[in-house]
């Protein structure tokens, strides 16, 4: 299995990981900009964290033992994580071996277990405030190390240094697959899985209190996950003949479903969006093949306050600072790349961290992008028909291609691709540009002209790109 992210329609399916192993658990960092998941890759699991897109896939735990289900301190400087590393025969007992929960610092360094006893611990959770960790445990079966699937497990809380231990549930069934109990981001509340009636979403009070069922579908559902803005909780659900991801209103209505293909999608998990943003889930569904089938995450669709950098929520002297980090090339990204251009040319630098401080200051009240103007148009590319016949249409058919799009000076301002339908829309402060078509072969066909485009305060101008295929 890998780890895909999409958007909320599904569209902009991307694949975060690619290798013959099996990759899941995917948990977003409290800043959105990381991910840390479980992987088999080097023969045994162990924990990994990779950027949003992916990138810079790197291992933070390396044992014989099976270490799994990383979860994020509410800060990012933590990872709390499972492991069978103190059994005596780790390399053998797998899902009959004591496992316990293990708190280390984010970068893998400072490993130091927080549960001791002979049972079997799993699914951490971290509450919002980080005082204290929810967890699944089967201590209470009895006979916990030989039970395998079949444990009665409960969920318990503790504070995250271990200490102060309590059972929050108690009932006569055992917890069927991944628990996953998720705390409500205000931490009033828990979601689970219980089996106590099929397989099914509870919600409780922290304090174990008020347990109720939120979904009435006779089908297995399980992995609930909280979205940041607490309005929603995403799910996985077997109701229509295959586990595919949803997401429902906090109370159990308005189920949506995410996902639809053959591959069973698992694990879904919501980005952080600082700033109170408004999110949309959206779940990465891949079919099964010969690379294996989809681990989803969930990710919100949000447009980041202009000019705010960092993600926090607010514009200030610590965006423009960012700004000058990025355009020196002392950081490689920012939080919030997207809104950082405040000037509305295309390029994140100097000026935009300028404009941020005359801002901050006072001296304006908004920015030259928040225009409501640009560009937007079709690209085409025709003839797309070996022979012309009369009375025989060959409509021009759409294409992806980029395009230029220089100022005045003859300085490149910015670059737009268009889609799959051939359309493309791209913000630009008012002024003169000059668009220009880029060949994808040098030099040869196909190509297009350029064209000279006038861009008025709170207008879009339309137009239309035209590529002679060089068929004839």
């Amino acid at each position: 299995s890998e780890i895909y992210v999409m958007n909320a329609d599904g569209t902009a399916l991307t694949r975060l990981t690619n290798n013959p192993a099996i990759d899941w658990d995917p948990v977003w960092s409290p800043d959105g900009a990381q991910i840390a998941f479980t992987s088999d890759r080097g023969g045994n699991s162990e924990i990994y964290v990779m950027n949003a897109d992916g990138t810079a896939q790197t291992r933070l735990t390396n044992s014989v033992a099976f270490d799994f289900s990383p979860a994020w301190s509410p800060d990012g400087s933590q990872l709390a994580f499972v492991s069978d590393r103190d059994d005596p025969n780790p390399s053998r007992c797998r899902f009959g071996c004591n496992s316990e929960i293990y708190v280390m610092n984010a970068d893998g360094s400072g490993i130091r277990r927080v549960t001791n006893n002979s049972a079997k611990e799993s699914d951490p959770a971290w509450s919002p405030d980080g005082s204290q960790i929810v967890f699944v445990s089967d201590r209470d079966d009895p006979d916990p190390l030989q039970c395998g699937f079949a444990c009665h497990f409960e969920i318990y809380v503790m504070n995250a240094d271990g200490t102060g231990q309590t059972r929050l549930t108690n009932t006569t069934s055992f917890l069927a697959g991944k628990s996953a109990p998720s705390w409500s981001p205000d931490g009033s509340q828990i979601a689970f899985t219980s089996s106590r009636e099929g397989v099914a979403i509870y919600v409780m009070r922290a304090d174990g209190s008020e347990q109720a069922r939120i979904n009435d579908s006779p089908a297995d559902e399980r992995q609930p996950a909280w979205s940041p803005d607490g309005s929603r909780i995403a799910f996985v659900s077997n109701r229509d003949g295959n586990f595919e991801v949803y997401v429902m209103d906090a109370d159990g209505s308005g189920v949506t479903r995410l996902t639809d293909n053959p591959a069973p999608d698992r694990f879904p998990d919501w980005q952080p969006l600082p700033g109170g943003l408004e999110t949309t889930a959206t779940a990465t569904p891949t079919p099964c093949g010969p690379e294996g089938c989809a681990t989803p995450t969930v990710t919100p669709t949000a447009t980041p306050l202009t000019g705010d950098a960092n993600c926090d929520g607010t514009v200030n002297s610590i965006d423009a600072a960012l700004i000058l980090q990025f355009d020196a090339g002392l950081v490689t990204s920012l939080g919030c790349q997207q809104g950082a251009d405040v000037s509305g040319d295309g390029a994140v630098n100097s000026l935009d961290a300028a404009l941020i401080l005359q801002f901050d200051a006072g001296l304006i009240d908004s920015f030259p992008s928040i225009t409501g103007a640009g560009i937007e148009g079709l690209v085409t590319i025709g003839p797309m028909c070996p022979v012309m016949r009369e009375d025989t249409p060959c409509p021009d058919q759409p294409f992806q291609a980029t395009i230029a799009i220089e100022d005045e000076g003859g300085n490149e301002v910015a670059a737009v691709e268009s889609g799959e339908d051939g359309s493309f829309r791209i913000d630009l402060a008012p002024g003169s540009y000059t668009l220009i078509p880029q060949s994808p072969n040098a030099g040869g066909p196909p190509h297009a002209g350029e064209q000279e485009v006038a861009v008025e305060a709170g207008a879009f101008t339309v137009v239309t790109i035209q590529y002679d295929s060089g068929i004839r």
